[in-house]
């Protein structure tokens, strides 16, 4: 069955909520809503992370344009000190500064039925948290 279409002839969205079906670890975050509300992974989660960055929204274009992390890592491949890091899997993820504190300080984050832990022991977590100091 085709998606309802816009009268610009675009495909329309539907929000996306998940059915709880386990109990979500009282202690940490929790994305159970819409699906707006889903972190920007951008990267292999299971697989040995090079770097990984923490960000908001607001870093995530400069990021991922092109300008930053590709000469990033021609970069490290031509200093001698740093051309054994593996760096072909580089993980960006981005969410409001509140949410990417609480995921590092209680280690995890929930998303509906998924719980994703957020530690060293796990392999994902931060090398570089992009943010702002608000007083």
């Amino acid at each position: 069955m085709a998606a309802p279409a816009h009268a610009s002839g675009s495909a329309r969205g539907t929000a996306v909520v998940w059915q709880r079906l386990a109990a979500a670890p009282a202690d940490l975050p929790v994305l159970d809503g819409h699906n707006d509300t889903v972190p920007d992974i951008v990267g292999r989660l299971g697989a040995p992370i090079g770097l990984a960055i923490f960000t908001e929204g607001n870093h995530f274009p400069a990021l991922l344009g092109g300008e930053i992390i590709e000469p990033f890592r021609a970069w490290a491949q031509a200093q001698v000190q740093y051309a054994e890091l593996a760096l072909d899997n580089i993980v960006v993820v981005t969410l409001p500064q509140p949410m990417i504190i609480q995921m590092l300080l209680r280690g995890g984050l929930t998303l509906g039925n998924l719980t994703i832990e957020v530690s060293r022991v796990s392999g994902f977590y931060p090398d570089i948290v992009m943010g702002v100091r608000r007083r």
